[in-house]
């Protein structure tokens, strides 16, 4: 194509600038050249080792090639040169939750970045920032203790007793699991926090005793609480020069986003619509209660989230929003902006358990 060679073009006049190698690999890539996206970002890779991009395009390139644990290892490396790059982060927990075993060694060390976050958070009295990144570390590894155990208290803290009750009874069985696992041959005596852990689980246990599930013999933590299904798209065809393919990211960001949320069952569609018209036809074929046709505008500094909200029953349009950030955490700080406002536009639905 013309902008491949006007950028080869470039590269052979000036061989020590990385723009046009940068640009250069954002066209091959653009172009359904992955194989050569790839060498090229290698080659910026070998004379810079910190080339953020370099790492994410690459990582984004082997996805395209189907070669995923390729892609997850350049991306972890990637976050180790960069760690602030969010969208290159939201690209691998993407396929971290799709793709990476409940085993693996790596996840802790992934989740620690969200701990990490909401510890600050919570420094600055941020308790939703904080309650957020605790869901998102939990995401990534749920067997996390120090995660599980901060996001309890929280749980505790806004009154929600049964839930607070629920996470001490999964720590308590996963501990127990853990423990049964691994052979000693001394019996092993229980700590004080296990101790007190217990004392609490049981404490819980009596005081939730006269609360209408119980006395109706009913597990809120076993029902459905879906009541509302949404559909978040994007279009294509927008060459993007910071992150490519960023909307794709930033469409399935943006629906595991409320993947804490317990009445919204959100996904996030695969490839990019044309428009309107193709995303109310598939949100009508899906039986989706709402849809979302969202954008984002990155520049290297900044970056503005806009979406509009239709209904997926009439094609009604229900709100446009547009959300902008700068500075640190400015992706996810518009991506939580953004779930709280589709969450305050959602009506109230109830269902009857039983009559």
């Amino acid at each position: 194509t013309e902008a491949e060679r006007q950028a080869r073009t470039a590269v052979e006049i000036n061989g020590n600038y990385d723009r046009a190698y940068a640009l250069l690999a954002s066209v091959l890539y653009s172009g359904g050249k992955y194989d050569d996206a790839i060498d090229v970002c290698d080659f910026r890779i070998g004379r810079d080792r910190n080339a953020s991009n370099a790492w994410y395009l690459k990582g984004l390139s082997q996805l395209r090639l189907n070669k995923t644990a390729d892609a997850v290892s350049t991306w972890t490396t990637g976050l180790s040169v960069d760690p602030l790059d969010e969208v290159m982060r939201a690209a691998l927990e993407l396929q971290v939750g799709k793709s990476v075993s409940l085993e693996d060694s790596r996840r802790p060390s992934w989740a620690s970045y969200h701990i990490r976050n909401a510890k600050e958070y919570a420094k600055r009295y941020d308790s939703t920032g904080a309650s957020y990144e605790y869901q998102r570390a939990l995401k990534i590894d749920p067997a996390n203790e120090e995660a599980r155990r901060a996001y309890a208290d929280m749980l505790e803290m806004n009154g929600l007793h049964e839930l607070y009750l629920e996470q001490l009874k999964f720590l308590k069985q996963n501990s127990a699991g853990s423990d049964s696992s691994s052979s000693t041959n001394s019996a092993k005596k229980p700590d004080a926090a296990a101790t007190r852990m217990e004392d609490t689980i049981e404490a819980y246990d009596s005081l939730l005793r006269d609360t209408l599930a119980e006395k109706w013999n009913v597990q809120p933590f076993y029902l459905d609480k879906i009541r509302w299904k949404i559909g978040i798209y994007y279009t294509g065809g927008t060459m993007q020069f910071v992150h490519a393919d960023n909307a794709m990211i930033t469409a399935g960001a943006a629906a595991d986003a409320f993947s804490g949320v317990a009445v919204t069952s959100v996904s996030a569609q695969a490839s990019p619509v044309s428009g309107f018209g193709e995303a109310y036809r598939k949100a009508h074929e899906a039986g989706e209660d709402y849809f979302v046709l969202i954008s984002l505008d990155e520049g290297t500094r900044d970056l503005t989230l806009g979406g509009t909200m239709y209904s997926g029953r009439t094609g009604t349009l229900m709100r446009t929003m547009s959300f902008y950030g700068t500075g640190n955490s400015r992706y996810t700080n518009v991506l939580r902006r953004f779930r709280s406002a589709v969450l305050e536009k959602l009506p109230i639905r109830g269902k009857i358990l039983d009559r």
